[in-house]
């Protein structure tokens, strides 16, 4: 699972924007795409869902959120260390 980490949350977050996730920037924050509470809502509930861990949509609207966080919030509540590919992509 923990390699499917990276992508997943970013793929759910495109889902719910109805968006290719191709186009979706990582380096932006998440409300650019115009994501409001309740998308944020449906897309943290999808995330939780498929990797059965408790996230809350504010966690992914406070501050510049990029999708580079969606990542990280999943593994802090699986309690996973960060994953270090040769790309320096956290």
């Amino acid at each position: 699972m923990p390699a499917e980490i990276g992508q997943t949350p970013t793929r759910l977050l495109a889902t719910v924007l109805h968006n290719d996730p191709e186009e979706l920037d990582p380096a932006r924050p998440v409300t650019d795409f115009g994501i409001d509470s309740l998308l944020s809502s449906e897309s943290m509930v999808r995330a939780g869902e498929h990797f059965d861990v408790r996230l809350v949509a504010t966690e992914l609207m406070i501050g510049d959120r990029t999708l580079t966080h969606l990542p990280q919030l999943v593994r802090s509540r699986l309690d996973l260390a960060p994953h270090r590919s040769g790309d320096g992509a956290v």
